[in-house]
């Protein structure tokens, strides 16, 4: 058993004050005797004792309404696990790290079980970079069940569990239970963050990673310099290789302990454009085994495919952006376009680089089933997208039901079917518009430049990596396993459970203890008149006697 205030079992130091009440207000019975003198002999006779207190029903009944106020006080709960909360606000946590080994379909199999078994409002907070409140205050469930079918892992790292947690703690109710559900090695919130329970999902894995990529031009030409770090638990090898347009120039063969890092560098070519570093690590988070690097960024250069005025305007009205217009058939297939953009017809052979997708139609590599029909914005997805962009209200035409690859990540869903998507392909990022650009009104609202030039900044971005940076500038590449997974289970967390948060166990006690009081006192009420009356019928009795004599 557990108390919530501990403190407050100093009430019970009021039981002696009852027994000494009670012996206070004790008095003699009344008796009508011809003559004292029988008695005051007896009463010489008797030596003085120390007076005791009878185990009356009275002084049982207050004994034991106090006993139950003061123990109802310090909140206690009963022996076992947690009780399930009456209402429950789940933080699920949507990182890229979620995408490892089948943890995001435990972790949504969990939260549906919490949802099944809790009574009252519920709420879902997803959690990633920024993160954000998908339902509160859901009577039913049905709405946080509907977001949680939805929602799916991102393709960007790391977690902002404090900022989740005080958002699930600004939409929770007085009592309501929060939930965190996330990888192995959530790291631990920050103090005075609201309380919560963990639950995790997965398990562990031995990751290695490039920790630290950057490009700096020096007086003998352009340097490539990367650091290789283990995050594993045993020693591990791995092969680090260098292209350089295309090219494989070079290659190292790499042994890291656990928690070693090893730096390596490179003199580059003058004329390198394109540089990746690939690490073949063979273990289960692929994601921080590829870097691509750009020496220089003139500008993004942007071939377009298709017609679609609207579109062509927003991308020709990019800063610094070079825009080609081709021909469905003779798009370029080299190194020169950063971004291709395809209206309608989508390639069966896509160029490298982004590429972004506008009202796909059937017979492409996309499965494309149904009619076109309309929409209305219901959902901004991550916010990455169309944050901060005025869409309420807004009817999109020509949506399309598609089958998207796995991991694929709505960025703006409707009322009927999603309306973009985005995933990371083999050769790059690829995003889909799913709905005519021209027709809906969309294209007369000032939303729709910035949404279009959002999409061209993160496709550019290219592949699997982050962003492209210029020569000179360091990139920072956290390995979200490093962090997440692998980091708090050496602090100490037990391995198959996460560590709960100020969260006692057991089903509270102090709704039954507080119950029990208010019966007994209604015990006493009652028997306190029951003795007045046959008092008040005794007096009688004695009256009417007297008077008859």
């Amino acid at each position: 058993m557990s108390f919530g205030y501990p403190l407050a079992l100093v009430l019970l130091a009021g039981l002696p004050i009852i027994v000494w009440l009670h012996l206070r207000r004790r008095r003699p019975r009344p008796m009508r005797v011809p003559s004292l003198s029988p008695w005051l002999s007896l009463l010489a006779a008797t030596p003085p004792r120390r007076q005791r207190v009878p185990p009356t029903l009275l002084l049982l009944l207050h004994l034991a309404v106090a006993a139950s106020l003061a123990l109802a006080a310090a909140c206690p709960r009963g022996f076992g696990g947690a009780d399930p909360a009456r209402e429950r606000v789940l933080v699920l946590d949507r990182s890229a790290s979620m995408r490892v080994a089948g943890r995001w379909s435990e972790a949504r199999a969990l939260a549906r079980d919490l949802l099944a078994t809790s009574s009252g409002e519920v709420g879902v907070v997803a959690m990633d970079a920024r993160p954000r409140v998908l339902v509160a205050g859901d009577p039913d469930g049905r709405a946080a069940r509907a977001a949680l079918e939805r929602l799916a892992p991102s393709i960007e790292a790391g977690a902002n569990l404090d900022q989740a947690l005080a958002l699930a703690a600004a939409v929770a109710r007085p009592g309501a239970e929060i939930v965190v559900i996330g990888d192995p090695g959530l790291g631990r919130p920050s103090a005075g963050a609201p309380p919560a329970r963990f639950e995790r999902v997965g398990s562990a894995v031995d990751n290695l990673g490039l920790s630290d990529a950057a490009l700096r031009q020096a007086a003998g030409g352009l340097w490539l310099f990367a650091r290789a770090s283990s995050f594993a638990d045993q020693a591990r090898e791995a092969r680090l290789g260098l292209w350089v347009d295309g090219s494989e120039i070079a290659s190292r063969e790499l042994t890291l302990a656990p928690g070693e890092s090893q730096d390596a560098a490179w003199s580059l070519p003058p004329s390198a454009r394109e540089v990746t570093l690939a690490l073949d690590a063979g273990d289960a988070w692929p994601d921080d085994d590829r870097r691509q690097l750009r020496p220089e960024l003139p500008g993004t250069r942007i071939q377009l495919a298709g017609e679609s005025p609207a579109l062509a305007r927003a991308l020709a009205a990019l800063p610094g952006a070079t825009l080609a217009r081709v021909g469905l058939g003779d798009y370029r297939t080299d190194a020169w376009p950063q971004v291709s953009v395809f209206v309608g017809p989508a390639p069966l052979d896509p160029p490298p680089g982004g590429l972004l997708l506008v009202r796909p139609e059937p017979g492409g590599p996309l499965a494309i089933a149904g009619e076109p029909r309309n929409g209305r914005v219901v959902d901004a997805g991550t916010g990455r997208l169309a944050e901060g962009l005025d869409l309420s209200g807004l009817n999109l035409v020509g949506l399309r039901a598609m089958e998207a690859p796995a991991g694929a990540e709505v960025l703006l869903q409707t009322d009927s079917l999603p309306a973009i998507l985005a995933w990371s392909g083999p050769t790059g990022r690829v995003m889909v518009m799913a709905f005519d650009p021209e027709r809906g009104g969309l294209m007369d609202r000032l939303a729709f430049p910035l949404l279009v030039a959002r999409a061209v900044a993160w496709l550019a971005e290219g592949g699997t990596g982050g962003a492209e940076p210029s020569v000179g500038e360091a990139v920072a590449m956290a390995p979200p396993l490093a962090e997440q997974d692998l980091r708090g289970a050496a602090e100490g967390w037990p391995a198959d459970r996460a560590r709960p948060l100020a969260v006692p166990g057991g089903r509270p006690l102090w709704p039954w203890l507080a119950g029990l009081a208010l019966l007994l006192l209604m015990i006493e009420g009652a028997w306190r008149a029951g003795l007045l009356g046959a008092a008040r019928r005794r007096t009688r009795g004695e009256a009417m006697g007297s008077g008859a004599a």
